[in-house]
């Protein structure tokens, strides 16, 4: 007896029918991710997360220069577009220029170089910690002491429109004002521990963001300072001006929290000392959260959180 074409698909329709039944009970699973943080927690590719959880498409990143050392902590491009990098914990300047890969041009005594800048001829300061100096170098990486603050620690440099350089210092929070012939005085005395970001408006207007209390201060080119925030975190580490005349101010706190000593319960005594004296221990080594800022302080003093990272 002739196959008909629906004898032919019989046994092919049971096969699939068999292999339907399991695949029937399979739930699939869903999950959504909404926030900065879930997004965080992978792998970004070209993309950017905003605070609201939104995805952008991120500027390109391209390695420039891999340096040897663990960190890079300044960073500078001349005109050229010559970039220069200051590293710890080897104290040293590396010298990046387009098409010609990186160099090591200055290699200091001490163990960083914090602060970089460039001088209105074009030659480069550098600033060197702990208890270093401002050096000025040449092309060849010929470098000249330049001007001793005096202090343990100096943490950005800035060059005025008339040439003179500002030296942010630390532990005292003095910054010094140096002319073109390395003698320096002080200039503003922030009467906190550290002055440790710098910046300079066209007009001449300088910015400054302390340790210690966390403020934003504007000085006027007499010198009159004005305190434009004061965050309620230890430190300003970086500032940054948009040409709308817009401030931004990168905080953080830099110091752990103390654990609150253990109140103990009325005992008798040696009852359960030991285990109370281990609990409070364990408390004090562990660090609180670490929490970072980017405030935003617009040109009429309004201050609001653009950025934050626990």
């Amino acid at each position: 007896m002739p196959r008909t074409p629906y004898r032919r698909l019989a046994p092919a329709a049971l096969i699939l029918w068999c292999l339907s039944g399991p695949a029937s009970a399979v739930v699939p699973e869903q999950w959504r991710v909404r926030t900065a943080a879930e997004f965080g927690a992978g792998e970004l590719r070209g993309v950017g997360i905003g605070e609201d959880g939104a995805l952008r498409l991120a500027p390109r990143l391209e390695e420039l220069y891999a340096a040897a050392d663990p960190y890079l902590w300044s960073l500078v491009a001349d005109r050229k577009g010559t970039l220069y990098a200051g590293s710890g914990d080897e104290g040293r300047v590396f010298r990046v220029r387009p098409g010609k890969g990186g160099e090591v041009l200055f290699d200091s005594e001490e163990l960083e170089v914090h602060g970089l800048a460039l001088g209105k001829d074009g030659r480069l300061f550098a600033a060197t910690s702990p208890d270093g100096k401002v050096y000025r170098m040449g092309d060849a990486g010929d470098a000249e002491e330049f001007f001793d603050p005096g202090q343990a620690y100096i943490w950005d440099l800035a060059t005025l429109p008339d040439g003179d350089l500002l030296v942010a210092t630390g532990p005292e929070g003095i910054l010094f004002r140096v002319g073109p012939d390395g003698e320096g005085r002080v200039w503003f005395d922030s009467e906190d521990t550290h002055i440790r970001s710098l910046l300079v408006d066209p007009d001449g207007t300088v910015f400054a963001g302390t340790s210690g209390q966390g403020l934003v201060v504007r000085i006027a080119s007499d010198g009159v300072p004005f305190v434009l925030y004061d965050s309620p975190l230890e430190e300003i580490v970086d500032l940054a001006r948009s040409p709308d005349g817009t401030l931004y101010a990168a905080a953080l706190a830099s110091q752990r929290r103390e654990a609150a000593p253990l109140i103990e319960p009325p005992r008798q005594p040696g009852e359960q000392t030991e285990q109370q004296r281990a609990e409070q221990q364990r408390q004090q080594r562990q660090p609180p959260p670490r929490t970072n800022l980017i405030y935003r302080i617009d040109p009429e003093g309004g201050v609001r959180e653009l950025w934050r990272t626990d």
